[in-house]
């Protein structure tokens, strides 16, 4: 008897110890069922907007349905806050109450990626029980894809050092790309097109690169180039390519144009070409030269002779000349009134340049007044004399011709 009763307690306590295995085997292999039969799955997720951009607010669904026999006391879900995620608004757990056998039930999260997030799958760990006083929590893995939509590198500054390249001079041009984009950018390449303009690299290959440009970073490019001697100034339009890649390995390209201004500084002299003007004539035409002796054409060319105390224009004070070629001239003629021998007269000029900037200058041009027989005209003295010569020598010519007459008068007598 002893012996069967040993035999029987054995056997309870087998049954025992297969029937905990048995629960703690079924709680390893199904994710979560309570012991009133109340089961609940999650039966989808969903976020917007796909892909999520660093920085950027998104909205994630979560729909559970209780798949059990009995309703759920408690229907709750919560989303576990973990880097590069977090609550936007709202709270990181909501509950729904009762959730009857076979229904259905969504929550509805507010959350925001982090600004410095790498773009790739993140994972999002959500956890929703028929009950939390319980403890238990399905857990539910998602993988929240972060990458920057629309990346963007944009050229937010060309300019040139200096501010225009003059024909066969050398200068820099300064390419400024920002990362507009939430995410970096990787193997950037920039690269002007030169082949179509009177501009080429100078001293390398006319092409830039940059290993990585991260978020909303700013980076500048420095080109050498030159400007062909026989350039013509103008705005040249420069094709310019950039490229480069995301963090997932996505490759982008852009095409653009920038603008590149070849010009020189304008070299005007103006002087006195000839002039009427000595010290007895104070009143008489006077004549300018103006010279371009810049590398470029000028253009609507205007020049004004001014009044002063000592000066008369008595003639138009104005001249339009229009174009002077590079090395090349054109005169101005005024008819003025002069009160000193030596003079300054005072010009304004007002013209536009091959990209037509305008350029205003005031000169004083400085001018001596000569005799006329400095000039080599001769003078009222000299005149008197030459014409006393002249008397006189008509005179003694008459007084010969006079006495051979009387002498052949003499002679037929």
């Amino acid at each position: 008897m002893k012996k069967r009763g040993l035999r029987r307690a054995a056997l309870f306590f087998a049954l025992v110890f297969l029937a905990v295995t048995l629960v703690s085997a079924y709680e390893q292999n199904y994710t979560y069922s309570n012991t009133l039969s109340s089961s609940i799955q999650i039966s989808s997720l969903r976020y917007e907007p796909y892909p999520v951009e660093p920085n950027e607010q998104f909205q994630l669904w979560i729909k559970i349905q209780n798949i059990g026999s009995i309703g759920a006391k408690d229907a709750t879900c919560r989303v576990v806050p973990q880097t590069p995620f977090s609550v936007y608004q709202g709270d990181s757990e909501k509950s729904y109450g009762l959730l009857g056998t076979g229904e259905s039930a969504v929550f509805d999260f507010s959350l925001k990626v982090d600004g410095e997030a790498v773009s790739g799958e993140n994972e999002l760990i959500v956890e929703c029980t028929d009950n939390p006083a319980s403890g238990a929590w399905m857990i539910k893995e998602i993988n929240i894809q972060i990458q920057t939509r629309y990346p963007s590198l944009n050229i937010v500054n060309v300019k040139t050092i200096p501010e225009f390249v003059e024909p066969g001079n050398k200068a820099q041009l300064l390419i400024t790309l920002e990362n507009m984009a939430d995410s970096s950018m990787k193997d950037v390449s920039v690269k002007p097109d030169f082949s179509s303009v009177s501009l080429a690299p100078y001293q390398e290959m006319g092409e830039q690169k940059l290993r990585r440009i991260a978020a909303g970073e700013v980076k500048d490019l420095i080109f050498n180039i030159v400007a062909l001697p026989d350039a013509q100034g103008g705005i040249y339009k420069v094709p310019l390519t950039v490229t480069f890649t995301d963090d997932l390995g996505m490759a982008y390209s852009l095409e653009g144009t920038i603008a590149i201004e070849i010009n020189s500084k304008p070299d005007l002299e103006i002087y006195v070409d000839s002039s009427e003007l000595t010290k007895s004539t104070k009143t008489g035409n006077i004549m300018f030269k103006i010279v371009n002796k810049g590398l470029t054409d000028i253009k609507f060319l205007n020049i004004k002779l001014l009044d002063t105390q000592k000066l008369d224009v008595i003639s138009g004070d104005t001249i339009y000349i229009g174009n002077v070629d590079s090395d090349d001239f054109e005169t101005a003629e005024f008819r003025v009134s002069v009160g000193s021998n030596e003079m300054v007269f005072p010009i304004e000029i007002e013209y536009k340049d091959i990209n037509n900037k305008i350029h205003s200058e005031h000169l004083n041009i400085a001018y001596s007044l000569a005799s006329k027989s400095e000039l080599g005209q001769g003078s009222g003295i000299t005149s008197w004399i030459f014409l006393i010569v002249i008397v006189v020598v008509a005179f003694i010519a008459y007084r010969k011709r006079k006495v051979l007459v009387e002498k052949v008068k003499s002679f037929w007598k």
